[in-house]
């Protein structure tokens, strides 16, 4: 498959070998977005028995032939396996090559692997069921060094789960032989309340690390730590017997966003043996914390990442390469008594060739199907919660969703996140921005976080060229929020961004931002807090002398530079602005520093945070009062000139080392 810019349509068939004729469907390849037009049935087969084989042929687009891809070898951009995914549990690389994913199905009583022999383009079920009460979601499941399982589950599983969790008993299980028998150790585990977890490892010094929130309660935890602490059990037997941290890995919380404190934990071993673990938490921010023994943490502090309130997964690749994976967004203060659901619309990832002193990418790869539309009034949804693994063929494989229409099986070639240049011009579609809105009341009265979405920015036709298409941004109803529209491209401290634009009669203002991570696209106080930004009143005045002129397209370019900490505006190449970085922070953030429960605690996030690099492109009506016809955008393009985030070695903030009486238990 080439790699450009482009976004490629395909129209394709499958058959079965046993000529039972599967769905004719529509997919889209791109190497600079995120395929999101998915089959209604893939390719999956169960040997020796039927097979779903391409048979189809590719559409042309922007006047090109091309295939699409028949092999992982082929696939660069994230290019989407299968829907509607329900199969549950982490993924692995065993030392031949063969992937699969351990955890039920949906609907299973007995767990079952789901494994794949040619570098994750195919896969099918094992024939051999598994006891569900050993793989997730009741266990906690590692693949170590030799190749056999090792699973941390609960000893019977309660029927009442809130009821029994502080008093359950867990265990140890394991296989031998190659994962051919299940074995149990003799000694229990851990007695107490063990909630989601997502960092089993075994270090290369042979031990076990399991860490693990616990703790009763949801939103409604205690100042200024929450409900939850995470704690850390580590076995230097294979996980006959195991040892209990005496550090208790805390966030503080806020009463204006969610109080649960530190949870859901993913681990990975850096190059020099130390330990990193990174932590879900209300802050905006991941929580992390570093040990070099397993025995004794760091006190956590507020990573470089910048997220909703959801968790991550980290990976090593085999080329020594370290990825993260996770929703890159802001987590919004509360509105009313009810928190705002976070915003899981897109997944990203990262990737860093140092050990995570600096990192590339912050590109989503998978972007929620459902995004528009009614929204359930009830449950987690969205694109977030991924697993991952590598193939021995450098590609890496993801499943990852909310809700089972929204989870999916895809896969992409880490190096896409190096690309350093990225453009649209809406020839197929609008699938790579999210321009939806909230509107009216929610399904359920009091579910404030669920209301309903609807498309807020849209594609019209373009004035000038038969065919083409613009993007328009208006705000054609005033009582509602006004359009606005987001796009992602790779990260950099220094880059240009052009976009082609035009001013419609009867115009009434915009706001053009740029940005380190993803807003709601209507969200008023994201455009305010981002990096950099340019308001176009309805003069269409870019400064006081010079006027982008309503029905005539022009060319609007951001120069950014982030170590002089401005950006440079030009209006059809000629100097017009100079923007100054906003020395803001989140709303979450300025709620920790005036609030008197966290304000002096040592391990909130600083007021004013360098930001990684500018990844996103905001556009908003400013228009108070009705306007149908707003701004037209022709296309966009962005060029980095210095690719990737600043560089911090991980471990190096002035915490990383200090210990405090608050971490440890009483």
């Amino acid at each position: 498959m080439k790699k450009n810019n482009g976004t490629r349509v395909y129209d394709c068939a499958w058959e079965r070998l046993t000529s039972i004729m599967a769905p004719s469907f529509t997919f889209v390849l791109q190497s600079s977005g995120v395929r999101q037009h998915i089959p209604s049935t893939r390719f999956f087969h169960d040997r020796g028995k039927w097979a779903l084989v391409f048979i189809g042929f590719c559409v042309m687009a922007h006047g090109l032939g091309a295939s699409a891809p028949n092999s992982s070898d082929e696939v660069f951009a994230p290019f989407i396996l299968k829907e509607n995914f329900d199969i549950r549990g982490p993924l692995f690389t065993l030392r031949d090559g063969t992937l699969f994913i351990a955890g039920p199905r949906a609907r299973d009583t007995e767990g079952r692997t789901f494994s794949s022999f040619d570098n994750g383009w195919t896969w099918e079920y094992s024939k051999k069921a598994v006891p569900a009460k050993v793989l997730p979601p009741s266990g906690h499941i590692l693949l170590d060094r030799e190749g056999e399982l090792h699973v941390l589950a609960k000893a019977t599983p309660p029927a009442d789960e809130k009821k029994t969790q502080a008093t359950s008993e867990w265990e140890h299980h394991y296989t031998v032989h190659g994962r051919s028998e299940w074995r149990k150790s003799p000694n229990v585990v851990y007695r107490g309340d063990i909630r989601t977890s997502r960092g089993f490892i075994q270090h290369s010094n042979g031990t076990f690390i399991f860490p693990f929130p616990t703790g009763r309660g949801g939103r409604g935890g205690p100042l200024p730590y929450g409900s939850k602490t995470v704690k850390v059990l580590y076995s230097e037997d294979d996980g006959h017997s195991w040892n209990l941290s005496s550090d208790w890995l805390r966030a503080p919380v806020h009463k204006a966003t969610e109080t649960r404190g530190a949870s859901e934990p993913t681990l990975i071993e850096l190059n020099d043996g130390r330990v990193w673990m990174l932590m879900r938490s209300q802050s905006g921010y991941f929580y992390e914390a570093i040990s070099r023994d397993a025995a004794s943490w760091s006190l956590p502090w507020p990573s470089r990442f910048p997220t909703v309130n959801s968790n991550c997964q980290l990976l090593r690749l085999p080329d020594g390469r370290l990825m993260v994976f996770w929703n890159l967004g802001s987590f919004e203060v509360k509105e009313t008594a009810v928190p705002r659901y976070p915003n899981r619309d897109a997944l990203h990832a990262a990737i860093s060739p140092d050990d995570g002193a600096t990192w590339y990418g912050f590109r989503q790869i998978y972007r929620d199907p459902r995004a528009t539309g009614a929204q359930p009034s009830e449950g987690d949804r969205g694109a977030g919660y991924p697993r991952v693994t590598y193939t021995l063929n450098g590609k890496v494989v993801v499943h990852t969703g909310q809700m089972t229409d929204r989870r999916a099986l895809l896969i992409f070639d880490p190096d896409w996140l190096m690309e350093t240049e990225q453009y649209t011009d809406f020839s197929n579609g609008i699938d790579e921005w999210r321009t939806w809105k909230e509107f009216g009341a929610p399904a359920n009265p009091g579910k404030e976080r669920f209301r309903p979405r609807k498309e807020g920015a849209v594609l019209v036709e373009h004035p000038e060229k038969n065919g083409a298409k613009s993007l328009r941004i208006a705000r054609p109803i005033a009582s509602e929020d006004p359009d606005g529209a987001v796009w992602n491209f790779p990260i950099g401290q220094q880059g240009t961004l052009s976009l082609r634009c035009q001013l419609q009669p009867g115009f009434k203002g915009a706001i053009i931002a740029l940005s380190d991570r993803l807003y709601r696209p209507s969200f008023k106080r994201g455009i305010e807090q981002s990096v950099f930004t340019l308001f176009i009143p309805a003069e269409g005045l870019v400064n006081e002398k010079r006027v982008a002129s309503p029905g005539k397209w022009f060319d609007l370019v951001f120069d950014w530079d982030l170590s002089r900490k401005q950006c440079r505006v030009r209006l059809n190449g000629e100097p017009v602005k100079i923007l100054h970085q906003k020395e803001v922070s989140s709303e979450a953030t300025t709620a920790y520093h005036t609030a008197p429960e966290t304000k002096n605690l040592p391990n909130i996030l600083p007021m004013n945070v360098r930001p990684n690099g500018i990844c996103y492109l905001h556009i908003q009506s400013s228009s108070p009062e009705p306007d149908e016809r707003g701004i037209l955008v022709e296309s966009v393009r962005a060029e980095l000139t210095k690719p990737g985030t600043y560089s911090m070695p991980l471990g190096q903030n002035a915490l990383s080392n200090i210990r405090h009486p608050d971490q440890n238990s009483p």
